[in-house]
């Protein structure tokens, strides 16, 4: 009987203890901690393998070798291929505008003072022969002419070819040129639409009588090239497996850069998501780090546990800004390569760092913000050293100038200044490389600003909403959220 008591108690006394950390509304933190712990799991879940932190225009310390067999655009060789689908475009030529008004002109002046054609065309007037007259000068002014070869190829290509016709003409003999029988039976279709056949039959017979000269016309040319040149598709380049994507000392290029970007790809690809162990390995994390979180808020922050807003609140920051990170990740990795460029300074943190700071504590914003870079270090395809530091600082700048914000449009303010104070640790990285100054340098400043300077819109977006769903929130924060002045 004893026996039983000591184990009757024991049950109450454990019961007790985990009430008394759970508090009051059990059901409720046990959401919130699920809140936490999914989201969580599936950010690990779904992580990217690092990248080689690699800068376009610099030696590569060392060797990279492909993982993997992928394919990846190769633009370099697309370009050749361009290059080599345009020299097939011969010479386009024109005729002379001048030859063409002057050759309409003498032709008038003929049917004037030789007016015999009025025996053959009983039934057209001379203001119907005007009227051809200048349809057929219009459809020299808009003819062009080339070689059959650059004909057949702007056909291959799809290309419009309307007034285009092939020619037999050397560059070197452009004048006393006879313009091809295609043209003259297409000029004598196109004017049988505007008046009698008899009468657009003897008005090219008029025209093809002469002979032209023709001068190369490169503005069209140069259209003609340019859309040969859009259609040829980008070329893919395989890589094995073992191959050397880039030696120790070679200069980096965008090239490698595009390599390693779609190496890191293939890999995620071949990463079995769904297996059971993989699934339960990336719980297991989450759950770990969840339990750290709540010894340390239990231990120093017991307050927060009770409020049900404030930790709600810092959840939902904290999650927004793990799905944030990640999305910002799939930009930086698969877009341009001046994002890829931008991904080893990449500032996802400081959003975090501002809204914990101005909603509920600066202390607790500074562990949070700890906590999510060594987090996004770990998970993220970045550079971990560069990353690391470059959030730290800017993190702990944030905090520091947003303890005295008191107007919303001061956040613009307060990430001006973080910049100001991440610029020198930017360039102290390049010069740890030997690199004072390039277009790297250039494009890494600009990258953190922008990053800041979206920060800042986001939070102004964010404050308001957050606000509204901590609504027992005592701090006064009454300037920030008031209307500016």
């Amino acid at each position: 009987m004893q026996e039983y008591c000591s184990r009757e108690e024991l049950s109450v006394y454990a019961t007790r203890h985990w009430k008394s950390w759970l508090g009051g509304r059990a059901a409720v933190r046990v959401l919130l901690f699920l809140w936490f712990l999914i989201p969580l799991a599936i950010f690990f879940h779904f992580r990217e393998k690092p990248l080689e932190n690699l800068d376009v225009g610099v030696k590569a310390p060392r060797y990279v070798i492909a993982q993997i067999d992928f394919d990846f655009p190769d633009e370099e060789a697309t370009q050749v291929m361009r290059q080599e689908a345009t020299k097939d475009i011969g010479a386009i030529y024109a005729l002379q505008v001048n030859q063409i008004e002057q050759e309409r002109s003498l032709i008038e002046k003929k049917l004037i003072e030789v007016p015999t054609w009025r025996e053959e065309l009983l039934e057209t007037s001379f203001e119907e022969m005007a009227l051809l007259l200048d349809a057929m000068g219009e459809k020299l002014c808009a003819a062009r002419f080339t070689s059959e070869r650059t004909l057949q190829r702007i056909k291959k290509f799809h290309l419009s070819h309307k007034d285009l016709y092939g020619i037999k003409v050397s560059s070197r003999h452009l004048a006393d040129v006879e313009l091809p029988p295609s043209f003259w039976e297409e000029g004598q279709e196109h004017l049988s639409t505007l008046g009698q056949k008899d009468a657009a039959r003897y008005v090219v017979a008029l025209f093809s009588c002469g002979k032209w000269s023709l001068a190369q016309d490169y503005v069209y040319e140069h259209s003609i090239e340019q859309s040969v040149q859009n259609h040829i598709a980008h070329k893919y380049s395989h890589v094995e497996a073992g191959t050397p994507i880039i030696k120790r000392g070679e200069t980096v290029t965008a090239r490698h850069v595009t390599m390693l970007s779609h190496m890191s790809l293939a890999l995620a690809k071949t990463r079995n998501l769904w297996a059971p162990v993989a699934l339960v390995g990336s719980t297991l994390l989450a759950l770990c780090i969840g339990l750290l979180a709540l010894f340390y808020l239990r231990t120093f922050h017991p307050e927060l546990l009770r409020d049900l807003n404030k930790l709600g609140l810092l959840i939902t920051i904290f999650v927004f800004t793990a799905f944030l990170a990640k999305g910002g990740e799939h930009l930086l990795l698969y877009g341009s390569r001046h994002f890829v460029e931008m991904a080893h300074f990449a500032l996802f943190v400081p959003i975090a760092s501002i809204l914990i700071t101005v909603l509920i504590d600066s202390r607790l914003a500074f562990v949070t913000s700890l906590l999510l870079i060594l987090i996004f270090s770990i998970t993220l395809a970045v550079d971990p050293p560069a990353f690391l530091f470059s959030n730290v600082v800017a993190c702990s700048a944030t905090i520091l100038f947003a303890r005295c914000l008191h107007r919303r449009r001061e956040v613009f303010s307060v990430f001006g200044k973080v910049w100001l104070v991440c610029i020198p640790l930017l360039i102290s990285f390049n010069l740890s490389k030997s690199i004072f100054w390039n277009s790297n340098v250039l494009i890494t400043l600009l990258g953190c600003l922008a990053f800041l300077w979206a920060t800042a819109l986001l939070v102004i977006a964010l404050l308001p909403l957050l606000e509204f769903l901590s609504r027992d929130y005592r701090h006064d924060v009454n300037g920030v959220y008031g209307s500016q002045s």
